[in-house]
């Protein structure tokens, strides 16, 4: 009875990993919720967009992982010429 409790528990393991890796992929669902600079903005980031690194898109989605693909979005730049640019979309939003 030992042995057959772990070898569920090691299926288990090894039939989870295998979903979680099989939804980490770009299934073009994320094409109905992609974003578009309006006017003159300054970054995606700064109109409140997300982007998705795996399917690599800009979205309009307010969930925190996408829609798609079920990867985590990103909410704010990662480099400092991006950086700089979200702050100053910042500051235009609170004026």
């Amino acid at each position: 009875m030992k042995n057959l409790n772990q070898y569920i528990a090691q299926n288990l393991i090894i039939m989870t990993s295998l979903l979680y890796s099989l939804e980490m992929y770009c299934r073009l669902l994320c094409k109905k919720y992609k974003a578009y600079k309006t006017g003159e903005t300054l970054s995606y980031y700064s109109q409140g967009y997300k982007l998705c690194k795996e399917c690599e898109l800009f979205l309009d989605w307010i969930g925190t992982r996408c829609p798609c693909c079920n990867t985590v979005l990103r909410t704010k730049p990662h480099n400092s010429f991006s950086k700089q640019k979200y702050r100053l979309g910042q500051s235009f939003n609170l004026l």
